[in-house]
């Protein structure tokens, strides 16, 4: 999911949950830690995997492909 958002410019948190990302502001800076490459996988990866600052805009429900729409 973060490499994804990463690529197209946008944060998910929280299983699709709108109201965590209610709570930030333009200008407010993200970093994501991924503990493996893949969800569900046991890699080990640990790292930080995207930083960003937050933009102007409302909260909206994306397409993850394939019909997914967390």
């Amino acid at each position: 999911h973060v490499r994804r958002g990463r690529a197209a410019g946008f944060m998910q948190v929280n299983h699709g949950k709108a109201a965590p990302l209610r709570r930030v502001k333009p200008g407010d800076g993200i970093v994501y830690y991924s503990p493996n490459t893949v969800l569900g996988e046991k890699d080990g990866l640990r790292a930080f995997t995207a930083i960003g600052i937050v933009r102007e805009g409302e909260p909206y429900q994306g397409d993850m492909g394939a019909g997914f729409t967390p």
